[in-house]
């Protein structure tokens, strides 16, 4: 997995926003949930958590051998000059592992925040 870009449009987004719109993508996928944090700076985070059923043909799957829960990581940033960018950053949580769910969630959220991917 690659990292993974998009530019939010000017203004960006309030946190009581970004709140909204990653409760209503966890929402639409059964036993997903989140939580968003203000980590300062202008700087949010999501953590959707992920079930995820134990494969007992995986012998890789080492601390996620029997059913948990994953976590997909999605960060916004606030930059200089009103630029806002959501990134979706392959070594952040279990995003690599996860990948085809953090892409999928990642792309929902984009998408309720009318983001733009980017090509970086």
């Amino acid at each position: 997995m690659a990292d993974r870009t998009w530019r939010l449009p000017r203004g960006g987004v309030s946190l009581t926003e970004l709140v909204d719109a990653a409760k209503s993508v966890a929402a639409s996928y059964e036993g997903v949930s989140v939580e968003v944090e203000d980590e300062g700076e202008g700087i949010f985070t999501c953590f959707f958590r992920v079930p995820v059923p134990a494969d007992p043909d995986d012998e890789d799957l080492g601390e996620f051998a029997e059913d948990d829960e994953g976590t997909v990581e999605i960060s916004v940033y606030e930059l200089e000059k009103g630029a806002v960018l959501m990134c979706l950053e392959d070594d952040a949580s279990d995003n690599d592992w996860l990948e085809e769910e953090a892409d999928r969630l990642a792309d929902d959220l984009a998408g309720l925040l009318d983001a733009a991917p980017l090509d970086l």
